[in-house]
């Protein structure tokens, strides 16, 4: 059985540790971080780390240390402990080969630790970048985010705030969450598959590579993927006239823009004054940008559920009334939504909802719908 001291400790130990461990509470202090301590036996498993998570009163992260296929390119992957850790979803994010565990060696050349200890507290002995640190976003809502002091005999506690300075003290912030909270711009490239799977950047008129310049507001979690809420840069350098929104796993070679600020997203047209995240995930179903306007549809009653599910609570029910032939309860309904938005609800239930308006809106469909009868009007 493990034994775990079940005293919380404030700060580094008073005891001689090992030279790597003592380095890291010399950083911490250094830079000022208040942190807690718990101490215990060697820890193997996730399982282990529930016990001593009782002490610390925070959840225990994990901290992979990953490389891909060529052993060329490294990453630290910090995400909840109880999140399966899925290789082909996070290769496919970073648009690399297929990542696996980096061996040994390499964590203890650049890390200066041995497996079952790696945590980002360690990234401060990497000091030529050869590793590119990934923070899982689920991560990013723990008020604590918790490591390994390079052994696994003791196991300290930061404040999640108080983690990314010490990361961005050893030159390793993450560039999108650094550019964000810098309110710096950042340039990419976005990837797309071609026929047989493979992945390719999207190219501009000349056949080149494509470069966005984006000014970044935040990161956001809509049906299944991460998106960054930004502006493009215009050609003119005049204020962007739109919000849009970027699946993160599409995106590739980002790079920060130390010298240009962004524009603030509250002065583009259309965006809120207030930023609401909740309210902009239920105006932004699968993230389609364009600017949130009222539309009205009319649908049947047992239709609410759906519209609850698809655009939250943010709804308004105008009257009820009969249908003249079915003699089924119907109902005019008002919710703010982008036109793209609203469209992809339509075009599901487009047996059952007519837009009513606006008038733009209720043409696309119409024009959509003579499409599909054109088509599926030819006889077989």
């Amino acid at each position: 059985m493990m034994n775990i001291d079940s005293t919380l400790y404030n700060g580094r130990p008073t005891d001689t540790r090992s030279e790597v461990e003592m380095a890291i509470y010399d950083k911490l202090d250094s830079l000022g971080i208040e942190y807690k301590r718990a101490d215990h036996d060697h820890t193997d498993t996730m399982e282990d780390c529930l016990a001593i998570e009782k002490v610390l009163g925070a959840k225990i992260c994990k901290n992979l240390f990953l490389c891909n296929r060529q052993q060329t390119s490294f990453y630290m992957l910090l995400m909840p402990g109880d999140k399966p850790f899925k290789t082909k979803f996070l290769t496919s994010q970073l648009n690399c080969a297929r990542l696996s565990f980096a061996e040994a060696d390499k964590m203890q050349e650049y890390l200066h630790t041995i497996p079952g200890s790696v945590s980002a507290l360690e990234l401060i002995f990497d000091t030529d970048n050869n590793i590119q640190l990934v923070i899982d976003n689920d991560l990013m809502s723990d008020e604590y985010i918790c490591g390994h002091p390079g052994i696994n005999t003791s196991t300290v506690r930061l404040l999640r705030e108080d983690m990314l300075r010490y990361v961005r003290e050893a030159k390793h912030e993450p560039t999108l969450h650094k550019a964000i909270i810098e309110k710096k711009q950042i340039q990419f490239h976005r990837v797309a598959r071609q026929m047989n799977g493979s992945l390719y950047y999207e190219t501009d008129a000349n056949g080149d590579d494509k470069v966005y310049t984006v000014n970044p507001y935040r990161t956001v979690f809509s049906d299944g993927f991460y998106y960054l809420v930004c502006s493009r840069e215009r050609s003119d350098n005049s204020t962007p006239d739109k919000i849009s929104n970027y699946r993160i796993d599409r995106i590739s070679d980002v790079t920060l823009i130390e010298n240009k600020g962004i524009y603030p997203e509250t002065s583009i047209a259309g965006a809120s004054k207030n930023v609401d995240t909740k309210r902009y995930i239920s105006t932004h179903r699968m993230m389609w940008g364009g600017t949130p306007e009222t539309i009205k549809f009319i649908c049947p009653e047992w239709a609410i559920t759906e519209i609850v599910d698809y655009f939250g609570g943010d709804y308004e029910i105008n009257s009820n009334e009969e249908d003249a032939e079915t003699g089924e309860k119907m109902m005019i309904v008002k919710v703010e939504s982008t036109q793209d938005n609203m469209l992809i609800w339509a075009r599901r239930f487009f047996d059952f909802v007519e837009i009513i308006s606006p008038a733009s809106l209720r043409q696309i469909l119409r024009d959509d719908i003579a499409k599909a009868y054109k088509k599926y009007s030819k006889s077989d």
